[in-house]
């Protein structure tokens, strides 16, 4: 049903695809430790050190200008390359675990701005993480909501804040908003600077209290876009607004979460990894299309669909100790 096209090397990765240059071809950008490496077409063409371990990276025009820039952090500090060039370097003050990125309009000025959320560092042992996100434009920050009622479960070293995170029109109105889940059960829903909701995404009663994954897709293929979910219930859920209009329950947590045209028969799959297990699954109108193990597709990464290898099909790109891609192959 899917066939693995290409594998990387064994390391430790995170991966966006993107065109970085310009040049209307996708790469696969890889990290790993303090390492970016560039691939076209599954050949390398750039391989860059930076200067921070990275736990999270994204690929934009960040500042405007119509070129795009390379962001990575380690939590602690971000730090911004232009042309492989560094421009700029920040202080964030925040944890490693669980740290996510992400780019979008979120005020709706035409430009678009760099979003953080994970936890606070704490330097006491009985000191509490909190959740934080924070905002960036033109690398200053404009916006970090202060989050009411979060009580946490967890330690620093166990995890907690702010889980998962995506930038997207969630609501349908052409403006974008940010959503991110919590080890709270909860689901929050940011517009305009302020919180427009909160929604909870988890309902089991055992621990953890988490919701693991989030994205910001057309998953029902209504063209429209709804919310969806995984939590530590071992439960996908779709949203519209404020409203549950969707559930499965999965053979474990769902860690990362996609939607796109895996088939390439016009309509969106979701796509999702777990928490504690190496199996990827494919969902096609709520059924399983596909599930099969991914080898070294370690717990902590991530699911993404996107067309690797410029033939205008969308691949399904696994992360992990390797990187390995998938094409659809109908038997």
């Amino acid at each position: 049903m899917f066939r693995e096209i290409w594998k990387s090397g064994k390391d430790k990765y995170e991966c966006v695809v993107d065109d970085i240059d310009g040049d209307g071809l996708n790469e696969l950008i890889a990290a790993h430790k303090k390492r970016i490496t560039v691939y076209r077409n599954f050949k390398k063409i750039k391989d860059f050190k930076v200067d921070c371990e990275i736990f999270g990276f994204v690929i934009s025009d960040l500042d405007n200008d119509g070129v795009k820039e390379l962001f990575v952090t380690d939590g602690n500090k971000g730090v911004a390359y232009e042309n492989w060039e560094k421009i700029m370097e920040t202080e964030l003050g925040l944890s490693s675990i669980w740290l996510n990125c992400a780019v979008g309009d979120i005020n709706n000025d035409g430009t678009k701005e760099l979003i953080i959320a994970g936890q606070t560092t704490t330097k006491k042992k009985k000191e509490t993480p909190k959740p934080k996100i924070v905002a960036y434009s033109d690398w200053q920050s404009i916006w970090s909501p202060e989050i009411e009622g979060i009580s946490f479960w967890a330690t620093e070293e166990k995890g907690g804040g702010f889980l998962c995170l995506d930038i997207g029109d969630a609501d349908n109105d052409g403006k974008d908003e940010v959503i991110a889940g919590t080890v709270t059960k909860r689901i929050h829903v940011f517009k305009d600077g302020k919180e427009k909701w909160s929604g909870r995404a988890n309902t089991g009663t055992t621990e953890p209290p988490t919701v693991n994954a989030c994205v910001i897709g057309d998953a029902l293929n209504d063209n429209k876009n709804e919310i969806i979910t995984g939590a530590g219930d071992n439960t996908l859920r779709i949203f519209k607004e404020e409203k549950q209009v969707w559930k499965m329950k999965t053979r474990d947590t769902p860690r990362s979460i996609a939607i796109g045209d895996v088939d390439n028969d016009g309509e969106n799959e979701i796509v999702m990894s777990y928490l504690n297990d190496e199996e990827v699954t494919v969902l096609k109108k709520g059924k399983i299309l596909w599930d099969d193990i991914v080898k070294d597709h370690s717990w902590d990464r991530e699911v993404i669909i996107a067309d690797v290898d410029n033939d205008g099909k969308n691949e399904i790109i696994a992360t992990g100790d390797r990187i390995r891609i998938f094409k659809y192959s109908p038997s």
